[in-house]
């Protein structure tokens, strides 16, 4: 596939691309907006993790979490494994490459209380991908997805990471098909730009018809 070569060249300057474009601080905002108080034990789910920035995030605002996180291209899991060991945070955070449309067999039947897609969905039928992960969702539990806006900004970046970007309406209409109800949508403070041009975030939990 033409992006998994892309993100295997790009593994190890992917995350200074973060810094400079203003995601890692989208992240952070994000993860403020998560409904758990920071000393609780979360269960994460991070699927696409790449170099797990939103990983990090999380464990920022939520030191005590317990995280898996996994990607489909190997070379981006081992630039995270390497920031995990730099940082001492390989016990917080298991690591593997598996693919977010099928069935995750390190998981096995452990459920979490959050699952995170950030850039993911862009690249499957989000249907079947969501409905694959919610599965490993608690019935209380919740699901936060950032994806690439569909505007003139998002599908330049569409153009060079070989996506197209859905609109809006599509995504919720995506999650609600899903059993899933849309609490919030997040737009990035216009400080950090140019990720506020480019991405949001949406926050949803499952409704009576999924539990």
């Amino acid at each position: 596939m033409k992006h998994d070569k892309l993100y295997s060249k790009l593994a190890k300057i992917y995350d200074v691309g973060l810094y400079l474009n203003g995601t890692k601080k989208a992240y952070d905002f994000f993860v403020k907006q998560l409904p758990f108080p920071e000393s609780k034990r979360i269960k994460v789910l991070d699927a696409g993790a790449g170099t797990g920035q939103f990983t990090l995030a999380i464990l920022r605002r939520f030191p005590n979490a317990k995280i898996v996180a996994f990607d489909l291209n190997e070379n981006m899991i081992e630039e995270l494994k390497i920031t995990l060991k730099n940082k001492g945070l390989t016990k917080s955070v298991k690591t593997f490459i598996a693919n977010a449309s099928g069935p995750i067999l390190h998981v096995g039947d452990e459920k979490f209380d959050l699952v995170v897609t950030c850039g993911v969905l862009e690249y499957v039928y989000p249907e079947d991908t969501i409905k694959n992960l919610a599965d490993y969702l608690k019935p209380s539990g919740y699901f936060f997805n950032s994806p690439v806006k569909d505007n003139i900004f998002g599908k330049l970046l569409g153009t060079a990471f070989v996506f197209k970007p859905y609109s809006q309406e599509r995504i919720i209409q995506a999650f609600t098909s899903c059993g899933f109800n849309l609490l919030k949508l997040l737009k990035i403070p216009i400080q950090y730009l140019p990720a506020s041009l480019m991405k949001e975030g949406y926050l949803f939990r499952g409704n009576s018809s999924r539990l």
